[in-house]
């Protein structure tokens, strides 16, 4: 049983470094200057942070899963499917569930 939580808790961890590593990506997306940029740089750039914000949600349910797991949050009354957009593209994200935790 100890082991079991031993690993969540590394799952989580690995999981915090990676939002920690896309938020970074986003900040310095973000921050960049755009003086001088042409439109096309414009819009790759908007690409580009609207690409990492979808990321940066999908990273969130997953540590919310984990965090249930954990039980360091209470379980959601729903995961229903999440739509998400780029601007100009739909994508349909299914958050996971956690698993049920044997007590």
């Amino acid at each position: 049983m100890l082991r079991v939580d031993i690993e969540k808790i590394d799952r989580m961890i690995s999981a915090l470094k990676g939002v920690r590593r896309e938020l970074k990506k986003y900040h310095d997306i973000r921050d960049k200057s755009t003086d001088g940029f042409s439109p096309k740089q414009n819009g790759k750039r908007k690409a580009d942070l609207d690409f990492r914000a979808m990321t940066l949600i999908k990273w969130s349910h997953d540590l919310h899963a984990l965090a249930v797991e954990i039980e360091l949050a209470d379980k959601r009354e729903s995961y229903d499917e999440v739509i998400l957009s780029d601007g100009w593209r739909e994508f349909k994200y299914k958050p996971r569930e956690p698993f049920p935790t044997c007590k």
